[in-house]
């Protein structure tokens, strides 16, 4: 789910009789943008001021005449205001004429450059650690809150890192929030760090904890570098990360986004899909083993018997694999004995067997008893178990 920190805006201003004493006018627009007015003569001439020391913006400037006014430019004019920089939009004169002049103005601006045609052949590496598997909770136009964008939410726990998934320079952060839950009350309350790439297009990974950013404004990143900490800030259910690339458009608006492709072990690039997990792969690190729940039958995992550590106990080993649990019972013991593993919480999961579930364990080995399924992606499950042998 994701509360997108880049959105136009808008600013309207109706002015009082053109013939006023000399002045300077500034309105700020969400503290990042400002039209300002200078009277000299007989002309007032109007500025795009972008007070973004780091993001530029591309801003459409409209006017409504009337009376015996001229504004020098062809309307609305379109152009990039850069970083901290100002544009000069056009003059505004009196002709001679009886009656009142008035004029009303309207400025609408975006971030980033619409001219900027994203590089077609970017490989972005998924953004968390090298050697990790996460998965993919909504994918493009997905069915909760990506609708109309193509945006990723990964089931990052709270507090996992997040990596850069393309070098680029750090333009935009918000990290004072600890405020997130399932309603669209919390949709301005979500941490995020924006980094924007060289090809005009910026990434933004959102739903960080509170300070969770591990970087600052106008800090270069290079792809792999920790910028940030996931939790569950903003419009969200649970703890995850969102992840969307956008451009910019002049058609106003929130900002389109950008298909992604991520780079994979041996070189390869992958599309994500939702309900899928995908191994992050970050050149330069080492090599890793991958595994996947889809390739494991229960018939093959009943065969599994292995040593277990010779500690005069009986326990149980679990291992986390996509949306399995796999459970196995080890016997530390000089006697077979008998496991029944039961559950005393069991939500939003399927098991592979029947529960409760007895097996016999021979004396030192550990074998495999069963997998729990987990049934949606990105809904809190939970389970407790209980277990006895004789």
């Amino acid at each position: 789910m994701k509360n997108t920190p880049l959105l136009s805006c808008l600013a309207a201003f109706w002015a009082a009789v053109f013939l006023a004493p000399p002045f300077l006018f500034a309105q700020d627009c969400s503290g990042r943008m400002a039209l300002s007015q200078v009277k000299k003569g007989n002309a007032t001439s109007f500025y795009a001021v972008n007070k973004d020391p780091w993001f530029l913006v591309h801003v459409t400037f409209s006017m409504v005449l009337t009376g015996h006014l001229k504004f020098s430019a062809a309307l609305p004019v379109q152009t990039v205001v850069p970083a901290g920089g100002k544009v000069l939009l056009g003059q505004l004169t009196a002709e001679p004429g009886s009656g009142p002049n008035r004029y009303q103005t309207a400025i609408n601006y975006n971030f980033g450059d619409p001219a900027a045609i994203p590089d077609p052949k970017a490989v972005y590496l998924l953004p968390y650690e090298h050697g990790v598997k996460h998965g993919v909770a909504q994918g493009y136009y997905g069915h909760f809150t990506h609708q109309s964008c193509q945006c990723l939410d990964f089931d990052l726990a709270e507090n996992s890192p997040v990596c850069a998934a393309r070098d680029g320079q750090v333009v935009a952060l918000k990290q004072d929030s600890d405020k997130g839950g399932a309603d669209i009350r919390f949709v301005k309350s979500s941490n995020y760090v924006t980094v924007l790439h060289s090809d005009g297009t910026w990434a933004n990974y959102d739903h960080l904890r509170r300070n969770g950013a591990a970087v600052k404004l106008g800090q270069w990143v290079k792809a792999g570098q920790l910028v940030g900490y996931s939790g569950h800030t903003g419009w969200a259910a649970g703890p995850h990360l969102h992840f969307d690339v956008r451009k910019a458009a002049w058609q106003g608006g929130e900002s389109p986004t950008v298909p992604t492709v991520f780079l994979q072990q041996g070189g390869g690039a992958v599309s994500l899909e939702e309900g899928k997990y995908y191994y992050a792969y970050h050149p330069g690190g080492a090599p890793f083993q991958e595994a996947s729940a889809v390739t494991l039958n229960e018939p093959t995992l009943d065969q599994y018997s292995a040593p277990a550590p010779p500690n005069g106990s009986v326990t149980i080993r679990t291992v986390d694999l996509d949306s399995d649990v796999l459970f196995y019972a080890r016997n530390g013991t000089a006697q077979d004995t008998t496991f029944t593993l039961r559950f005393r919480d069991l939500r939003d999961f399927s098991s592979s067997k029947p529960v409760p579930y007895t097996k016999l364990v021979p004396a030192g080995k550990e074998v495999y008893l069963l997998r729990l399924h987990r049934l949606e992606m990105g809904v809190p499950a939970a389970y407790a178990t209980n277990y006895s042998y004789r």
